[in-house]
């Protein structure tokens, strides 16, 4: 992908459900970016509304690994994913420095592959990562009575929390490979799965 475009993985179009705390935080992320404050991933998306015309400013997690770069609403059909799938452009403020982009919605096929081989490792090796995982979306994700299916492609050491958080929900789980780090574990979660027999369980090998 060209430095000049932008990928933004696909929801399923998944209603947007966003915690009261990011009314407080996005207008004070804001104001810091705009500034030139770091703040680890983050940065200043400006996209035209769809229905006013105008430009429309949030910060949003720009994760770039190798060149390429993709933004992903953890929250789902926000109105700045709506705003900028139906513009196909935006504009990425990073440290005071604008930058036109292109922006190209990932198929189903290509936002798998994206939480596999690209979000989990970055979430694992960012600091804080497991702490913004569970606040940003895991908790989302098993409260939606719409989800059925949790497909887990985490960093290794989050598997065993995050299986045993997709069962108790009732949601059938698929999780990457090792199942867990320790037979202790694994152990473990062969049990949990047997006492869910309703439950669809699997490990991608």
């Amino acid at each position: 992908m060209s430095p000049d475009s932008l990928r933004e993985p696909a929801n399923g179009g998944r209603p947007a459900h966003v915690p009261a705390f990011v009314s407080i935080f996005n207008p004070i992320a804001s104001r810091l970016l705009r500034i030139g404050t770091p703040l680890g991933p983050n940065a200043l998306l400006t996209v035209r509304g769809r229905k006013s015309g105008q430009l429309r400013t949030t910060p949003v997690a720009l994760v770039e690994v190798n060149g390429r770069r993709w933004v992903q609403s953890p929250f789902g059909d926000v109105n700045w994913v709506r705003n900028l799938r139906a513009a196909g452009e935006a504009t990425i403020t990073v440290k005071r420095r604008p930058e036109s982009v292109e922006a190209i919605e990932l198929s189903t096929a290509e936002t798998a592959r994206f939480f596999k081989d690209v979000l989990g490792p970055y979430v694992g090796r960012i600091p804080l990562g497991r702490w913004l995982v569970s606040l940003l979306g895991l908790g989302e994700i098993l409260s939606d009575p719409d989800v059925e299916v949790v497909h887990i492609a985490t960093p290794n050491r989050q598997h065993r929390d995050m299986v045993i958080g997709a069962l108790d929900a009732g949601k059938h789980v698929v999780c990457e490979k090792p199942l867990a780090t320790s037979s202790l574990e694994t152990s473990e979660l062969v049990e949990r799965a047997r006492k869910n027999p309703t439950l669809v369980t699997a490990v991608n090998y």
